[in-house]
């Protein structure tokens, strides 16, 4: 038997503690139900942000099915928590990109296959409740204590099961219950806190108390009612037997500190995998080299910038090998999955003319017959961002991790008349080009790309700066000036200061700025990174 939760989630933020809860109702109800040993999974949409991080891998610790988690740019839904005498003060909600939360006809069909849905008054979805009541998706809801609230008249006829919170068993409520109950649902519930439960079936209520246990938190000891009371449902239990089943549940949440029982999240949570090509820069008449390669210079400069990296690929089990092994290993970046294969690493032989590079012979190497492993792309998609890139062989596999809910950010280069754009676009969230051709013709191409999936597009135009898309409006930014050494790495040294920007939740406007402030320190060394040791 499997629940669907679809909805609001937050995360309660109490920075005096710098810790982060994930929660909202339907988020809480998903977690509730897999601890009692159902299958569950959640639709919703978190942020690029370190708490939409937080909120996807707790989740997927928990075994929520997280496939229709979508991950938008912007900030998830944050309530700042303090604490005044041990009591808890609410402060400052910030919806975040729930505030535009629409259910895909992709989401829909996913749902309809499921045994029951649960949503709340929050979730906005009340618009989707008749196609799917239609389509014979049992429906509970939690109205909470909004007993006025228009959506409780909009939403009733398509409910089957409507949870309402309130304070004791009284005339009012039972009235209220009664009158709900005939406009739609089976069965309408109001749970009364140290008073217990009471429900109506069109016929009778049906009352129970509570299981006493020391109250620690009764933070999200409503949700775990509903969550127990539902699994009641599917074994088929009578009414008393559900509501004793919710109360049972909601005692064990009441035992700790926060909607779930886990350890408290900081704000450490985002980080990041790139998977692809890598190669040895060899400049012959300068007698200097240097590990670098899409994958390899954006890993390192996300890392300079505070976002823990792994780098997923494989190089030779030569000399350069161990170059290439030895540089990441210095910079930080996590090489668990940079495999050794049995061959020489890949080099391009370069020259200047100037201080522009000069591109030569390029020997693949190892990289010829690179591919990656069911557990490679696992250890990818448990990452925040999952970057790559046009030579990183890793486009086949896009689908996957975003089945996984990684965001995927992906370089094209140059390549934007390439038949790879049709089969990845769909997959991808930020996609970067390189452009030759004029701003005009730069604009219409990134429409023309975000309308094949990805949710903002990026052009660079070299010491002309860069232009992003968002589907809605266009963003400009020019260069910052720089004593230019080399410009190998500075597209890539872009990408990563963009994407910093992005996973900190920064407006578009403010990305294009990280990424050129990046490219411009990149472009005063010789390598394509700036060494950090």
């Amino acid at each position: 038997m499997r629940i669907a939760a679809v909805g609001d989630n937050c995360l309660d933020v109490y920075a005096v503690l710098g810790k982060a809860y994930p929660g909202g109702n339907p988020v809480n109800v998903a977690v509730y139900m897999r601890r009692l040993g159902m299958d569950a999974s959640y639709t919703g949409v978190i942020g690029t942000d370190q708490y939409g991080s937080i909120m996807k891998k707790t989740l997927a610790a928990k075994g929520v099915d997280i496939s229709h988690l979508h991950t938008r740019h912007g900030k998830t839904a944050v309530t700042q928590v303090d604490l005044v005498n041990g009591e808890r003060v609410f402060g400052d909600y910030d919806e975040g990109v729930m505030a535009d939360f629409r259910l895909t006809d992709s989401d829909i069909e996913f749902l309809c296959h499921h045994d029951i849905l649960h949503t709340g008054i929050w979730g906005k979805i009340e618009k989707n409740l008749p196609e799917l009541h239609r389509r014979g998706v049992k429906i509970s809801f939690d109205f909470a204590d909004k007993l006025a609230h228009e959506i409780v008249q909009q939403a009733l006829p398509n409910v089957d099961y409507a949870f309402f919170s309130y304070s004791n068993d009284d005339a009012v409520i039972r009235d209220y219950l009664k009158n709900a109950q005939a406009k739609g649902p089976k069965v309408t519930i109001a749970t009364l806190g140290e008073n217990g439960s009471i429900a109506y079936d069109g016929k009778s209520f049906t009352t129970f108390g509570i299981v006493p246990v020391k109250v620690v938190d009764t933070m999200g000891a409503g949700d775990s009612f509903i969550a127990g009371f539902i699994r009641g449902l599917l074994l088929e239990n009578n009414l008393q037997q559900c509501l004793e089943l919710g109360a049972i549940n909601a005692s064990e949440t009441l035992k700790y500190m926060g909607a779930w029982e886990v350890e408290a999240n900081t704000k450490k949570g985002i980080d990041v995998a790139a998977i692809g090509d890598n190669c040895m820069d060899v400049y012959p008449k300068l007698g200097r080299q240097y590990a670098t390669g899409n994958a390899i210079d954006f890993a390192i400069d996300i890392k300079q910038l505070g976002f823990d990296t792994a780098i997923i690929s494989v190089t030779g089990n030569d000399a350069n090998g161990k170059l290439m092994q030895d540089t990441l290993e210095k910079e930080g970046i996590d090489s668990t999955h940079l495999r050794l294969g049995n061959g020489p690493t890949a080099i391009t032989y370069m020259d200047l003319y100037g201080k522009d590079p000069v591109h030569g012979d390029y020997i693949e190497g190892v990289l010829e017959t690179i591919t990656f492993s069911a557990e490679d792309i696992e250890f990818a998609s448990g990452h925040s961002l999952v970057h790559t890139a046009f030579w990183g062989k890793a486009d086949s596999h896009l689908e996957q991790l975003r089945a996984h809910g990684a965001l995927l950010s992906f370089d094209y280069a140059t390549k934007k008349d390439d038949p790879l754009l049709a089969k990845t676009l769909p997959f991808v969230d930020y996609a970067f080009f390189s452009f030759r051709s004029s701003e005009q013709a730069a604009k219409e191409f990134l429409k023309q790309v975000c309308e094949a999936g990805p949710q903002v597009g990026v052009a660079t135009f070299g010491c002309e700066g860069s232009l992003a898309y968002d589907g809605e409006q266009f963003y400009r930014f020019s260069i910052f000036p720089a004593m230019v050494e080399n410009t190998v790495g500075a597209g890539d040294a872009f990408i990563a200061g963009f994407m910093a920007g992005i996973l900190s939740g920064d407006p578009i406007q403010k990305c294009l700025e990280s990424g050129a402030r990046i490219a411009a320190k990149v472009v005063e060394v010789f390598e394509p990174w700036v060494n950090s040791k």
